[in-house]
Order: structure tokens, then C-alpha cells, then sequence
């Protein structure tokens, strides 16, 4: 380590140290994700990554774990819930594992709140790993991963964004890329054959025991459990970021509308049930119904998918709207 890496992981530490009271090494390892909570960029999967680890040292002491100090910080939009959760498990999973002296030799979880320009001119410098790991395909560009690897930080992540520049330019071997491009993300997609169950039943000694974390209080000292999470996960068979609670549904439903409902069947134009039914046929992925139109959605339900099926559920007794991204709850919907 440089001076001048050992100087900037200093400064955080001790800023880490009087903004949270927690201590952490500067000679571990700074494995730092900093950057808006959402779930394509998979802070999830990453301190996913943290309970594995720390199950399998718990369960092996033997199990080798260079000392690292795993580092998030950002904010999450005010009514994102699922991004909230994150940050909660996120804490909760430090007070964990920060209180556990059979490990806190080798790893300890920091979140360093209110993030912001100030403190992020300290995290930056004192990075030594920059987690990018986004969704391939989702992300823009990003701008995180430019900030720390500017600063020496390596990256690892996806081949999404910045990261595919950068690695054209700075050389593949100066990178830690790993995952789904972004075409075999959309094949994925594409042929529905992604089933989260499917997935945890062929790992349920590593993934299935950080599932039933989320549920069995291993961490829920803090502020509870975590279903929701879990719900979102298992039961909505983690939904595609982006594409609403129901994203299963994203390349049928605007197939169904058109084969069960033909232009020339909308109401007249210009009423408000034609202003409904267009916004559905037009934009299905993005259609916001608006509250107003509730009564006419409640008097005359839209056409019902007869075959489309669902997260291997049969949507039949449906209304089509389930799942476009509206703004009413299905609750609503079914009152």
C-alpha cells in the first residue's frame, strides 16, 4: 500500500469513527460501493455477498477471508421502499457482524450515512475496490466507477455503463468483469425461463441459508426481519429492475391487448375510456392510470388474457392492467 492510499483509508477511518462510532482497520481491505440505492444496481446481491461470507467463516473458522472492510454509502428516492429495505438490511447485517468477535478480525460492514459531496471526497481516495455491479444493460453510464477508479480503486463489475469503456481503454486485465452481458440479460428475459426457485434449490447450503436469513431473525436484532425482501426475491421471482411488480408480464400483456382488442374496438375517441385503453395499448410498460379513472377501471375491467401466464402463475382471472406499472394496487383493482 502507497502512502498516499494509506493516508486517504486513514482520514476515512477516522472519519467512519466520529460519525458512527465505529472502528475500522485501515490495513483490511476497502471494498467500497457508493452510489443511489436501486435494485439494478444490486447493493442487495452485495451484501448478499457479506452474509455468505460471514456464514461460511462462522461455520468454518478455518475458511480463508482476507481482511476486508466492506464499505456502502448512498441514498434511496423517499417512497422507494424495496431500496430502503436494502439499506436496512444493509445496517442490520453490520450490527451483526460488527458485534461478532469470531470474525471481526478479518470483516466488518460500514455504512456511512447522509452521503454527499464532502464525504465522498473521503471515500473515494480511501477505496481500494469499486463494486459495479449493475444489472447489465441497465445502467446509463455511471459516474461512481470513474471517481474511484481515477483514485486507484480496481473495478469489479459488470460490463455495463462506464465499466465498458473504461476496460477498452485501461485493458480487460485492469478490470475484474464477471456476469451476463447485456444481450445475454434480455435473452434471459426474453425466453421467461428464470425461476428463482429454481436457482436457490441448487445451492441450498450457501444461497438457501442467506434467504432464510432474511426471515429467521438471524438478523433482525436490529429493526426486524426482512420478507419483504424475501417476497420480492422468491414469491415475485425478482422482478426485472425497472419493469414494475409484475415483469413477467412486460412482453405479453402489450401482445394480449392487441390480439383481444383491435383500434377500431376503443371507444370513441376522446373519452375517458379511451384515453385508458390507449394509454395501455401505447405504453404498456410505462402507463400510469390516473386515480380518477379508477370507478371506470372498477365498472368495466379490460380484456382478460386468456394463456398468458405469470411468474408460473395463470393470470386468466386477471384484468390486463395487473402488471403494467400502474399506480393503483391490485387491492385496488379487486375492491
Amino acid at each position: 500500500m502507497g502512502a498516499s492510499k494509506r493516508a486517504n483509508k486513514e482520514r476515512l477511518a477516522a472519519y467512519v469513527k466520529a460519525e458512527t462510532g465505529l472502528v475500522i482497520d485501515p490495513n483490511t481491505v476497502f471494498d467500497v460501493q457508493v452510489k443511489r440505492f436501486h435494485a439494478y444496481k444490486r447493493q442487495l446481491m452485495n451484501i448478499m455477498k457479506v452474509m455468505d461470507i460471514y456464514n461460511r467463516r462462522i461455520a468454518n473458522p478455518n475458511f480463508h477471508v482476507t481482511p476486508t472492510t466492506f464499505i456502502f454509502s448512498g441514498k434511496a428516492a423517499s417512497s422507494y421502499t424495496f431500496a430502503k429495505e436494502t439499506i436496512r438490511l444493509i445496517n442490520s447485517v453490520a450490527e451483526v457482524i460488527n458485534n461478532d468477535a469470531r470474525v471481526n478480525e478479518v470483516m466488518k460492514v460500514c455504512f456511512i450515512p447522509n452521503f454527499r459531496v464532502s464525504n465522498a471526497q473521503l471515500i473515494y481516495p480511501a477505496a481500494e475496490i469499486s463494486e459495479q455491479i449493475s444489472t447489465a444493460g441497465k445502467e446509463a453510464s455511471g459516474t461512481s466507477n470513474m471517481k474511484l477508479m481515477m483514485n486507484g480503486a480496481i473495478t469489479l463489475g459488470t460490463l455495463d455503463g462506464a465499466n465498458i469503456e473504461i476496460a477498452d481503454l485501461a485493458g480487460r486485465e485492469n478490470e475484474a468483469i464477471f456476469g451476463l452481458t447485456a444481450p445475454e440479460v434480455e435473452q434471459l428475459w426474453a425466453s421467461n425461463s428464470y425461476f428463482a426457485w429454481d436457482t436457490l434449490n441448487n445451492d441450498r447450503e450457501r444461497l438457501g441459508r442467506v434467504m432464510d436469513e432474511l426471515k429467521d431473525n438471524t438478523f433482525a436484532g436490529l429493526s426486524g426481519n426482512f420478507e419483504s425482501i424475501y417476497n420480492q426475491l422468491m414469491n415475485n421471482n425478482d422482478p426485472r429492475p425497472g419493469h414494475g411488480r409484475l415483469p413477467q408480464l412486460r412482453g405479453c400483456v402489450g401482445e394480449a391487448h392487441r390480439q383481444l382488442r383491435r383500434p377500431g374496438d376503443l371507444e370513441p375517441q376522446g373519452s375517458a375510456q379511451h384515453r385508458l385503453e390507449r394509454m395501455v395499448l401505447e405504453r404498456p410498460h410505462h402507463s400510469r392510470v390516473p386515480r380518477r379513472d379508477l370507478a371506470r377501471v372498477k365498472a368495466r375491467e379490460l380484456p382478460y388474457a386468456s394463456t398468458a401466464l405469470l411468474d408460473g402463475r395463470d393470470v386468466t382471472s386477471r384484468p390486463l392492467l395487473m402488471g403494467l406499472g400502474t399506480s393503483m394496487t391490485e387491492g385496488e383493482i379487486d375492491e
